[in-house]
């Protein structure tokens, strides 16, 4: 696509047509079979695959054992389409999935459906790119009997009306689409060797492996009782509701998405303080702890600490996603399975870590502090990306926006 549109460019969308995905493609249920099966092997397309992506992954499919070979017509080809016919998730009924090049037999399973193109003028990822408009979803939905849909048939897709360009513009717009997809895998890419480095770097700054010039001070081993002090204070019903996350560190709790399910009455609800390190009592086996940027309330299901002169709030924070550490949060936990497992301020006051002087806490923290905030302005970016290419799919698909082939 040219970098700059003009009127020549936009042109009326009057040639595209609207055809009954049953005249472009043939289908076929998927094989079905029963865990005592056994005789014959063969890897499977299972709805369990059907991640958010466009793509199927062939390298983790499950293999499964039937009775009798399976029908040559059983397996998926490339450019075949997959759809989820029936799951338990209906927001999983219907979703698509593009065949790529393989090199063995692989099949799908019977609570899928394959569709193969039959029609040399219709690209296959340009049919499973218009799987995910809002056009195309919401006549699943329609025919299927609302969005309470169960089942999805061959019937059904048979019916869907996908509109259709020329050839040559299916694969200018398959291709404009794929420079954001590919845009998108090497943020991933990146992103995923920037945390890589972090844990890396984590090994050898937290233990006083590798240390930054000028500080030489021994590191010593402390117990946490002695580095922190447990704030319990409640009823203080006038500040702002905050949850602790895994991933996202500290935030209101509005901006979890999701509904407010926290009682009415907050008055047991625990004050947090801006640098006091919060965990879930629940959870701290598993590393769920923030130093927090906010004064709020949080639930009685967390534990605030509140940092002594020996210990600086980031980088406490950053030692406790050591895995080392985080083993010893799980080692000290009280409770026979790990549903029940919890972390109290006496059982953790008893763990011992090493850490150095406050002024090398200092150095260690604004360390992984710009690494933290690089890692975040590439997520950014990505979740960037991602919106411009779902507003360029909604043009580009719809014929709003067209492409010189």
């Amino acid at each position: 696509m040219s970098k700059r549109m003009n009127k020549n460019d936009i042109r009326n969308k009057s040639d595209w047509q609207k055809i009954p995905f049953g005249q472009i493609a043939d289908f076929r249920n998927g094989i079905n079979f029963l865990r005592k099966d056994f005789g014959h092997t063969v890897k499977i397309v299972g709805v369990s695959d059907f991640q958010d992506r466009y793509v199927c992954d062939l390298s983790n499919l499950e293999t499964v054992s039937i009775s009798k070979p399976s029908n040559n017509e059983d397996m998926v080809r490339e450019g075949d389409l997959l759809f989820v016919r029936s799951n338990g998730n209906k927001n999983l009924i219907g979703r698509c999935l593009l065949v790529p090049k393989i090199s063995e037999p692989i099949s799908h399973s019977g609570f899928t459906i394959r569709a193969r193109i039959k029609n040399d003028s219709v690209i296959p990822e340009y049919v499973n790119l218009q799987m995910r408009t809002s056009l195309i979803r919401n006549q699943i939905f329609t025919e299927g009997g609302g969005t309470n849909i169960s089942n999805l048939s061959q019937e059904i897709l048979q019916r869907l009306l996908i509109p259709l360009p020329s050839k040559s513009e299916q694969k200018a717009i398959v291709d404009v689409l794929r420079v954001w997809d590919e845009l998108a895998l090497n943020l991933r890419k990146l992103i995923g060797c920037k945390i890589k480095t972090k844990q890396g770097l984590m090994q050898q700054l937290l233990t006083g492996k590798r240390r930054f010039p000028g500080c030489k001070g021994e590191w010593k081993k402390i117990r946490l009782g002695k580095l922190f002090l447990e704030r319990d204070e409640i009823n203080r019903p006038d500040l702002p509701l905050l949850s602790i996350t895994s991933e996202k560190g500290i935030i209101p709790h509005s901006e979890m998405g999701r509904k407010d399910s926290s009682n009415e009455d907050k008055s047991l609800y625990k004050r947090i303080a801006v640098g006091d390190i919060g965990y879930n009592t629940m959870r701290m086996w598993q590393g769920v702890s923030a130093l927090s940027p906010l004064e709020g309330l949080v639930s009685p299901a967390y534990t605030i600490c509140i940092p002594g002169p020996d210990a600086y709030g980031p980088f406490i924070a950053q030692l406790f996603k050591y895995p080392e550490v985080v083993h010893q949060f799980y080692r000290h936990s009280q409770g026979l399975v790990s549903d029940t497992l919890n972390l109290k301020f006496c059982n953790f006051a008893e763990i011992q870590v090493n850490v150095p002087d406050v002024f090398e806490q200092k150095k260690i923290a604004s360390f992984f502090e710009s690494v933290d905030n690089e890692i975040q302005k590439l997520n950014e970016y990505l979740q960037v990306l991602q919106i411009q290419k779902k507003g360029l799919m909604q043009k580009l698909l719809t014929g709003k926006i067209r492409v010189k082939t």
